[in-house]
């Protein structure tokens, strides 16, 4: 009779690691969870300063590979890239949290995608005036899904 219990025990400890590493949602609870991840790593890295901004772009390229993936061709959202990640596309997928268009220093990041497949990130920097040398730049290529 003991022996059944602790298969039991066994078996319900299994279907809640299942449940917590992912393996048991659906499609839109992962992409929920992706954006939450997503977040959360920006929010970490953007107590750092000034140096999470390569992190933070790197989460860019990363959200616009996972619309790419999710929701399709990026190039139709140029106009409008912010509204997009946020969930204003026809997947309703929204991939990162508003606050993340924010700098640092709670400027708004300028983002710019040309038609060779590039992600341009401008920043005015900590004292918020565009043009100046404390401006952060960033250009990078999105990388294509595999």
């Amino acid at each position: 009779m003991r022996r059944r219990g602790w298969y039991c025990l066994a078996g319900v400890l299994a279907l809640g690691c299942c449940i917590a590493s992912g393996v048991l949602l659906s499609s839109k609870e992962r992409r929920e969870r992706t954006s939450v991840i997503l977040y959360e790593v920006f929010l970490k890295e953007k107590e750092r300063g000034p140096t999470s901004f390569q992190v933070t772009m790197a989460n860019f390229l990363k959200a616009l590979s996972l619309y790419r993936e999710h929701v399709g061709d990026y190039h139709q959202i140029k106009d409008n890239i912010e509204k997009a990640l946020t969930g204003d596309n026809p997947e309703n997928f929204a991939i990162l949290h508003p606050k993340a268009f924010f700098d640092p220093w709670g400027n708004r990041y300028e983002l710019e995608i040309t038609a060779d497949d590039y992600l341009i990130v401008r920043s005015p920097g900590p004292d918020g005036i565009k043009g100046n040398k404390d401006d952060l730049f960033f250009k990078e290529s999105i990388p294509v899904p595999r």
